[in-house]
């Protein structure tokens, strides 16, 4: 379900995450929320911002991030992974 961005910052308020990340984590969680995405996926300090975009960015198309959604991967491993993915290509050689 699609919000706000005012719902969304409402939302980071209420479930008192705004102390957990920086300024730039907070800003995919809101686009996430925004864009209707399942947050909870990403929403964990331990990944980056970068790497918390791959994932939303994941989740928008439909891509099964359980894939690349661990920070063992750094961003641009995650890009790639993502990518191919998404063109329905053979990752197992990315993944590793």
């Amino acid at each position: 379900m699609k919000i706000t961005m005012e719902d969304a910052k409402k939302w980071l308020i209420e479930n008192n995450i705004e102390d957990d990340f920086n300024d730039r984590q907070l800003g995919e969680i809101r686009l996430g929320l925004v864009n209707g995405v399942d947050v909870s996926l990403y929403a964990d300090p331990k990944f980056s911002e970068d790497q918390m975009e791959q994932i939303r960015m994941g989740l928008a198309n439909d891509v099964d991030i359980s894939k690349y959604a661990d920070p063992k991967y750094n961003a641009g491993s995650m890009s790639v992974i993502r990518k191919g993915l998404e063109e329905d290509l053979d990752i197992s050689m990315y993944s590793d």
